[in-house]
């Protein structure tokens, strides 16, 4: 049995589940990585975790999941984990994201791109504001998703079908592990870099969506997370079209470190409360 830690974040994904525990000020204690699971399974697994570690007097649990966007979403899952934390905080994977990049004030834009692919940030009124995150099904461009799935159908010659069933987790996960083959081969092979360049191009677009509108004044930051922007050459060709389509718009922010370490190091850098007004779900969709 190993001591109760004062925080736990928790940053459920497209393709994985991290976990990041805190006690006190003394750093991080513990950590893990796993599969991701559908959000209506989360709440029985965390009771789990819990259990197996003997863990009763947890001070705040922080989650940030996929799935999770609107209101009711984030009050039934809070609920649901009511018991595991004298404080439960739940918010979408890409807001715990946004919030460990900038802060509690969340000021800036925050784009990621893994498994799926998002832009999110937070207006001078509070009001959270999105472009992309439809989910494989419905797009996700630019995402290891669209990247697999574009290799694949290009390499193959198949046609783009408006009428495909829907990919099953596992599907989409392989899909998008194939991304990393593209980003390899990008040097050498025409088709991985079309598609890398393309890929590019639409989380710079993401970004550009999310801006227009607001009036902080220029240089607005903005900060990335996911693994397809973990790659130093994907990330550069970000910025660089970034940089061609507004210039002086933006800044790149400091990165600080994956969302769960942050959040479990630094709970005051996340609200305890959703924020005043939530955007709908698919405002955004092209």
């Amino acid at each position: 049995m190993s001591p109760a830690p004062t925080t736990v974040a928790v940053d459920l994904g497209g393709s994985w589940l991290r976990v990041a525990a805190c006690a006190g000020k003394r750093g991080l204690a513990q950590a893990s990585k796993k599969k991701a699971v559908p959000p209506p399974q989360l709440p029985d697994l965390l009771q789990n975790m819990w259990k197996r570690r003997g863990w009763r007097k947890v001070q705040r649990l922080i989650v940030g999941s996929k799935g999770i966007w609107t209101l009711p979403e984030r009050n039934k899952m809070a609920r649901e984990l009511r018991g595991l934390a004298r404080s439960v905080s739940v918010m979408s994977d890409v807001e715990l994201a946004l919030h460990a990049a900038f802060g509690r004030s969340g000021r800036g834009i925050l784009v990621v791109a893994g498994t799926g692919s998002m832009a999110v940030g937070r207006t001078a009124r509070g009001r959270l504001k999105r472009a992309g995150g439809l989910g494989p099904a419905q797009g996700d461009e630019g995402s290891g998703w669209w990247m697999g799935k574009e290799y694949q159908r290009r390499r193959s010659g198949a046609r783009r079908t408006e009428e495909e069933s829907p990919p099953t987790p596992a599907t989409v996960r392989r899909t998008a592990g194939l991304a990393a083959r593209v980003l390899r081969r990008a040097a050498t092979d025409p088709l991985c870099a079309q598609i890398r360049r393309e890929a590019q191009e639409h989380i710079a677009e993401l970004v550009i969506s999310v801006a227009k509108g607001w009036k902080s004044p220029p240089p607005l930051p903005v900060g990335w997370g996911g693994a397809l922007l973990k790659n130093p050459a994907f990330r550069k060709g970000v910025w660089h079209r970034l940089r061609c389509l507004a210039p002086g718009r933006f800044q790149v922010a400091a990165h600080r470190g994956t969302p769960e370490r942050t959040a479990a190091r630094h709970p005051d850098y996340f609200p305890r409360r959703p924020p005043r007004e939530v955007s709908p779900r698919f405002r955004t969709k092209k």
